[in-house]
This record gives structure tokens, C-alpha cells and sequence, in this order.
């Protein structure tokens, strides 16, 4: 399962605020605590990823960005 946040708001078209503007986990304004919960209830068990689409973060170096994706999936997630 692929987690990612967003803010409330999107920003130009859904696809261009989904390729352009996710954030880390817990950065936006997904329940990202009850989706995860939900998911677990109904069984899942497979692996956890992150997936930013984001222009911010694809510009950061890239140790850098997968730490702060792995911190920010990890509090949710463990």
C-alpha cells in the first residue's frame, strides 16, 4: 500500500495537484491514522511504501528525500 498526504485544497486539476503538490505523510490533511487502521481491520498485511508526487520533494537530494519519506511512514505504520 502506497501512502502519501495532500493538502485539503486542490490546487489547478486533480491530476496536476496529485503529480505536482502530495506531501509526506502527516504534513496534509488525509486520516492517514484511520486509513491505516481501516486497512488493517479489513486484513491487510502486505508491505507499506511512500509515494510523493511532488515537485518539492523530487528536487531534494535523494538520501535526504528518502529519509524524510521513511520517518514520515514510519510513525504510522510500526
Amino acid at each position: 500500500m502506497e501512502l502519501n498526504d495532500a493538502h485539503s485544497d486542490v490546487v489547478g486539476t486533480l491530476f496536476e495537484d496529485t503529480v505536482h503538490r502530495r506531501l509526506l505523510c502527516g504534513e496534509g490533511s488525509f486520516d492517514l491514522p484511520g486509513i491505516v487502521a481501516a486497512l488493517r481491520t479489513a486484513g491487510f498485511r502486505g508491505p507499506w511504501g511512500v509515494e510523493i508526487l511532488s515537485d518539492t520533494h523530487r528536487a531534494l537530494p535523494v538520501r535526504e528525500a528518502a529519509a524524510a519519506a521513511y520517518q514520515s511512514a514510519a510513525a504510522l505504520v510500526n
